[in-house]
């Protein structure tokens, strides 16, 4: 007897928030795409830097050009990916802020926690 196999349809939420992955660069570049509102969104991004941590990589790039809206909760993942690359002597850079996204880093205060840059080059060099 066969048996149907059933995959679930993603609702919007579920589709809001995305990454790709360009490792072109001297470190690894995340770009972020969509809006990030929700902590299990990004499960699979923060499951991609336990993995390169464990491979001795801890410094990063998260590209926000592409990224339109993010939360607190989006802010909060954000803080938890600094903190793992710092436990592991390394950083995190931010490139290509949008505006909306800028104002929420200078509200929240977080732009003198991370290193905002005004593109990728900008945050290999303050990377290094």
């Amino acid at each position: 007897m066969e048996r149907a196999s059933i995959k679930k349809i993603p609702n919007k939420r579920d589709m809001v928030f995305g990454y790709k992955t360009n490792n072109d660069f001297e470190f690894p570049v995340f770009m972020m795409i969509g809006e990030l509102i929700g902590r299990q969104q990004a499960n699979d991004l923060v499951a991609e830097v336990d993995k390169l941590i464990a491979e001795g990589k801890s410094k990063f790039i998260l590209d926000m050009s592409q990224l339109k809206y993010i939360n607190s909760s989006g802010l909060s993942i954000l803080v938890v990916l600094l903190t793992k690359a710092r436990k592991n002597e390394g950083d995190i850079a931010i490139s290509n802020v949008t505006q909306k996204v800028k104002e929420l880093l200078v509200i929240t205060k977080l732009n003198s926690v991370f290193a905002v840059t005004k593109d990728i080059e900008s945050a290999i060099k303050k990377l290094k």
